[in-house]
């Protein structure tokens, strides 16, 4: 088994009757990038708030590389690289300077290290710009260069990709997984779900405040595809269809169509057919992370 670096057991925050967050548990292992992802409002903001030891846990705890971390016991967070929230940069300096001004705050001593990051991040050439003509997208990726700046071991990142166009994006997966092969562990929180499909190792999900999926992308995927039947009268083929042994769902869908999940294509239409109904269209919809995502979010929402 890999090295755990960041490990979070029973995390809990309440606010007098309201629950943030509830016995959330997560284990993330060297190297990984490791999605967390949520709706608004679903506790991600105040689970990485308690990860960086600036929001006091209710109960439960943060191990970094196998140490507590609390607002009053921050040690290991010496070995940890942030990037969240607002920026926070002299717009009046140059991007070259705002690293400048950070390494002097880790205790890096000289220019080499500001030029190999700027450099990593795409930023070389804008280095001597000041900050305030800089775009959204490379506000973003300085912010991202800072969060490199002491080479931490975990990378804690909130919508990293969030401003830049597709190149963009590209780029920066591809600076996440160069640093995950090299053994950097990255925890980033994003609502970008396509991105995150094609970057994470392991997801966990988050609604209202618990931990409703967690595990491999890959597995969590692993699902029969959805199938898609277009019939003269949805309403009546879904309620027949969920008397179908294996099916998980029949749902309708965009007008006449109707989703059924748990069974093939194939007993899917024998079935309609047998009962005098015969489809129009027959397809297939793969699951992706966010039709995986909308569905568990959906079902805490009904819950």
């Amino acid at each position: 088994m890999s090295e755990i670096v960041l490990e979070i057991r029973q995390l809990t925050k309440r606010y007098k009757d309201i629950t943030a967050v509830s016995d959330v548990n997560l284990s993330v292992g060297r190297g990984q990038i490791y999605g967390f992802l949520g709706p608004n409002g679903s506790g991600k903001t105040t689970s990485i708030g308690m990860i960086l030891g600036l929001i006091h846990a209710t109960r439960g705890e943060v191990r970094i590389m196998g140490e507590a971390v609390t607002p009053r016991q921050n040690g290991p967070l010496n070995q940890v690289g942030a990037m969240l929230g607002q920026h926070g940069f002299v717009p009046y300096l140059s991007g070259e300077e705002n690293l400048l001004m950070l390494a002097r705050i880790h205790g890096i001593v000289g220019k080499g290290r500001i030029k190999e990051v700027l450099a990593q991040v795409g930023l070389e050439p804008a280095g001597q710009r000041k900050v305030s003509s800089y775009s959204m997208g490379m506000k973003q990726r300085l912010a991202l260069g800072g969060a490199l700046l002491d080479r931490p071991k975990l990378l804690i990142l909130d919508e990293p990709t969030n401003g830049l166009d597709p190149a963009g994006m590209r780029e920066v997966r591809n600076l996440l997984r160069t640093l995950a092969d090299d053994g950097t562990t990255v925890f980033l929180s994003s609502h970008m779900l396509h991105e995150v499909e094609q970057i994470c190792d392991r997801v966990a999900v988050l609604n209202h405040g618990t931990v409703v999926a967690e595990g491999n992308v890959a597995k969590l995927l692993e699902r029969p595809a959805a199938t898609l039947v277009r019939v003269p009268s949805p309403e009546i083929a879904a309620t027949m269809l969920r008397d179908l042994e294996g099916v998980s769902s029949a749902e309708v869908v965009q007008g006449n169509d109707v989703a059924v999940s748990g069974v093939s294509a194939e007993e899917v239409v024998a079935f309609l057919v047998d009962r005098g109904i015969i489809p129009s269209s027959v397809s297939t919809d793969q699951t992706d992370l966010e039709s995986l995502f909308m569905e568990i979010t959906k079902k805490g929402a009904d819950s």
